[in-house]
């Protein structure tokens, strides 16, 4: 964070700074934020044995807490995203809980070993026990065939013409120099949306803002629309207009 990411990105008072984006109630260097922590330790340690960091353990049956060694390294990998004050970071949504979670399955299958010497019957009802306290179906609802169409769309996109895509949708479209991050929709003939997806680095309401100005004053009319993916163009037909802004408007 203090070296990698700040050097990845684009020079000027614009730029991302994650630092104190996402630790900003710590401090806005990565020397501050240790020094907020270690100031404030008692809500650190909230933190990081808050509900999301227990419903991942009790999701392993608590195993890992049978090995204290991996339950250690994990916590530097726990404390950087739970200490976050990003939502999705901070819930170890996505893939933000899996640099912890391959040390907790480490830990796990350690534990495991060592009441295998205890009985072979307790290994078997720990390893069950998740099942039981919260009963999940296999059932699979992604994706959608709205999904698979949208995919197919962006995948059709950048070709030709300049796109500017929410941040959640950019890794499916082509890798491309007529791609362009949604703040850059004024450089672009057409720009991608989805209602209800992670609107980072807006909130809901500031996308829904956006789409309205594109098709209400900057000439963007809609060239094709589902749930899954809104597709808005220059000049393109305005029927749908309305339909569309409705759905933003809806989206949590």
């Amino acid at each position: 964070m203090g070296a990698l990411i700040p050097a990845a990105l684009p020079p000027g008072p614009q730029a991302w700074r994650m630092v104190g984006d996402r630790y900003g109630q710590w401090g806005q260097t990565p020397e501050q934020v240790v020094a907020g922590v270690l100031g404030h330790l008692l809500e650190a340690a909230r933190l990081l044995v808050g509900p999301p960091v227990r419903g991942a353990l009790s999701a392993l049956a608590c195993l890992p807490v049978l090995d204290p060694l991996a339950l250690l390294a994990s916590a530097p990998l726990v404390a950087v995203h739970a200490l976050s004050r990003f939502g999705d970071q901070a819930s170890l949504w996505g893939y933000y809980a899996l640099p912890a979670l391959a040390l907790w399955l480490l830990g796990a299958a350690r534990g495991l070993q060592r009441l295998r010497r205890v009985s072979d019957a307790l290994v078997v009802s720990l390893a069950l026990l998740p099942l039981a306290v919260g009963p999940f179906t296999f059932a699979v609802t992604w994706p959608t065939a709205e999904d698979s169409a949208a995919r197919a769309t962006l995948a059709s996109l950048g070709a030709r013409e300049a796109v500017a895509a929410q941040n959640a949708l950019v890794p499916h479209l082509p890798v491309s120099d007529a791609v362009r991050p949604l703040e850059r929709w004024a450089d672009a003939s057409v720009v991608v949306v989805r209602p209800g997806a992670n609107a980072w680095p807006l909130d809901a309401a500031g996308l829904g803002a956006l789409v309205e100005r594109l098709v209400e004053r900057e000439g963007f009319g809609v060239d094709s629309a589902t749930r899954a993916l809104v597709v808005l163009r220059r000049g393109a037909p305005r029927e749908r207009v309305g339909e569309v802004l409705g759905w933003f408007r809806e989206a949590p």
